[in-house]
Parts: C-alpha cells; structure tokens; sequence
C-alpha cells in the first residue's frame, strides 16, 4: 500500500499546473462520496469496488488521463487504509488525507 502511494507521487512530483489540476479535482470530485461507499460496504463488497477502481484508473491511464488515475489511486488507497491495520496504512492514510485536503483547498483558488 505504502509503494503504491509512493508510486503516485513520485508521478505527480513534477507535474505542471495542468496535470495537478486534473489530479486534484478528480480527487475533489470522488473522495467523499466514494470513501462513504466503500465505508459502508461489506468486505466482500470492498473487494469488487478495489478491482473496479484499478480497472477505471487503468482505463484513465491508457486514454492519457494519468492525472485523473492517479486521483482515483489516492481516493481509493485513503478508502482502503481505512481498513487496514498496521503503521503502513496509517502512514498512507494520513498522507491520502492530507492530499485530499490539499486538493479541496487547490480547488477553491
């Protein structure tokens, strides 16, 4: 979970204005109504909505959307460290929360 984050954000490290935008406003767009309902669901449930967001962000990717990917990365890596145990998914927790605060303020400017 840690690398996958790490993973993302070595992609955005030096992304221009542009790319940060689509980063950040698909996470403003999905996160909490996504986070609820992944929250929500059972395990069973979980599982299918994680392989559906790697399909979408996969599709995202090859029509040249990574920023908008990596967005759904975030959003869903936020959602699953939630039911995580351990300091690996409190550490990316924290970070997908801090990103998705980051992006709400981005999108207010």
């Amino acid at each position: 979970m840690r690398q996958e984050y790490n993973d993302a954000m070595a992609r955005m490290g030096d992304a221009n204005k542009y790319a940060k935008k689509g980063f950040y406003n698909n996470i403003n767009q999905i996160a909490d109504e996504m986070i609820e309902y992944y929250s929500l669901s059972s395990t069973s449930e979980r599982k299918t909505i994680l392989r559906e967001a790697r399909k979408k962000a996969e599709e995202l990717w090859r029509s040249g959307f990574w920023p908008e990917a990596l967005g759904v990365g975030i959003v869903f890596l936020n959602a699953e460290s939630r039911f995580v145990p351990g300091s690996e998914a409190a550490f990316v927790k924290q970070e997908t929360d801090r990103i998705i605060k980051e992006a709400k303020e981005f999108m207010l400017i």
